[in-house]
C-alpha cells in the first residue's frame, strides 16, 4: 500500500505540472494493490465522506470541493479545481419556465409539440443571460449580468455583457461548475456518463432520441438528482473557450474575452464522446439551433 501511495503521489505531482504521459494507462498497480486513474480525484481531491443530504425542489445544492477537472482523452491537461457551494437547476430550463419569465408567445423552440415540460432550445448565449437576469429580478435577487452597469435586460441596447459572480442571482454555470455537477459532485461514483455507465439510461442521444429532444427529467438522474447532463441538449456555459491550464484553480470563470462560448453535454443528435461529462465543445455565442439549451445556477 505504501508503494501504491507513492505511485499516486507521483502521478498527482505530474498532473499539477501538466505532465500527462500517463494518461494511456488504465490502472496503477502497487504489489497486490491497484487503483483506477478515474478514482484518483475521488480519493484525493473530493471529500472522503460523501454528501448524503437528500435533494428536492427545482435546484440541487452542490457542496463545494476540490476535484480533478478534465477528461483523460477529450479534456487535457487534467487539472485541480476548487469550487465553492452553489445551486444548479435539476433540469434544463423548460419551455414552460421560459414562457413564464419571457412572456407568452416568446417560445423560440423548434420542438414545441413536446409541451411545456420540454427543454427550451433555439436560444443563443445572450438569450440565456437575458432569461437569467429577468428570473433574478422577478424573484427579487441581485442580477448577475450587466451591460454598461445596467442590469435590466429590457434596457439593454448593445455592449459587452459583464458577469458579477458574487451576486446572488441566476446565471449560466461556469464550465467547472457544470462539469463537477455532471460528475455527481461529492456524491460522484466515477460513471462514464452523468449518473451511469450505460448511455441510454441517462442520455437522450442519437441512438434513442428519434431525432428530437425530450421532456426533461425522463431519464435517470445522476448522484445529485440532476437530469440530462448527458444528452438531450447541448448546454451553454458562462465561459469563453480557452485551453485548459495545468495549474490549480479556485472558482475559475474563464477569460474576459474570446470568440466562442463553451458548450457541454451533447444533444439528442449526438452520442459518445459528446455526452461524456468531461467532453468540451464550443459555439459562436449568437448561434441558435434545436440542439442548444441551458440550465441555470446561483451562489448559495
Amino acid at each position: 500500500m505504501k508503494k501504491l501511495s507513492c505511485l499516486i503521489l507521483m502521478l498527482l505531482t505530474m498532473m499539477m505540472f501538466g505532465q500527462t504521459t500517463y494518461l494511456k494507462l488504465d490502472r496503477i498497480s502497487g504489489g497486490t494493490d491497484s487503483v483506477k486513474l478515474s478514482d484518483i480525484s475521488r480519493m484525493y481531491f473530493a471529500n472522503v465522506v460523501a454528501d448524503t443530504t437528500p435533494v428536492s425542489g427545482t435546484y440541487a445544492l452542490v457542496q463545494g470541493s476540490t476535484f480533478v477537472m478534465g477528461d483523460q482523452i477529450y479534456g487535457t491537461p487534467l487539472h485541480v479545481v476548487t469550487l465553492s457551494n452553489y445551486y444548479i437547476g435539476k433540469t434544463e430550463v423548460t419551455q414552460g419556465q421560459w414562457k413564464a419569465i419571457m412572456g407568452v408567445g416568446s417560445n423560440p423552440s423548434f420542438f414545441t409539440a413536446i409541451g411545456d415540460n420540454g427543454p427550451v432550445e433555439e436560444v443563443n448565449w445572450l438569450d440565456c443571460v437575458t432569461y437569467c437576469n429577468k428570473l433574478s429580478i422577478k424573484e427579487g435577487r441581485t442580477p448577475c449580468y450587466n451591460i454598461g452597469g445596467e442590469t435590466n435586460p429590457s434596457l439593454w441596447i448593445s455592449g459587452t455583457v459583464v458577469c458579477d459572480f458574487t451576486a446572488k442571482g441566476y446565471r449560466l454555470p461556469t464550465e467547472a461548475e457544470w462539469e463537477f455537477a455532471a460528475k455527481g459532485g461529492n456524491r460522484g461514483s466515477g460513471h462514464i456518463y452523468s449518473g451511469s455507465d450505460i448511455e441510454g439510461s441517462v442520455s437522450w442521444c442519437k441512438n434513442n432520441s428519434l431525432n428530437s429532444s425530450h421532456v426533461v427529467g425522463t431519464k435517470m438522474a445522476n448522484e445529485l438528482g440532476v437530469y440530462d447532463m448527458s444528452g438531450n441538449l447541448w448546454e451553454w456555459c458562462s465561459d469563453w473557450l480557452e485551453p485548459y491550464p495545468s495549474s490549480a484553480q479556485t472558482n475559475p470563470v474563464g477569460p474576459l474575452s474570446g470568440s466562442h462560448r463553451v458548450m457541454r453535454g451533447g444533444s439528442w443528435n449526438d452520442g459518445q464522446p459528446n455526452d461524456l461529462p468531461g467532453y468540451r465543445s464550443q459555439s459562436l455565442p449568437d448561434t441558435k439551433t434545436a440542439f442548444y439549451g441551458f440550465r441555470v445556477v446561483r451562489a448559495q
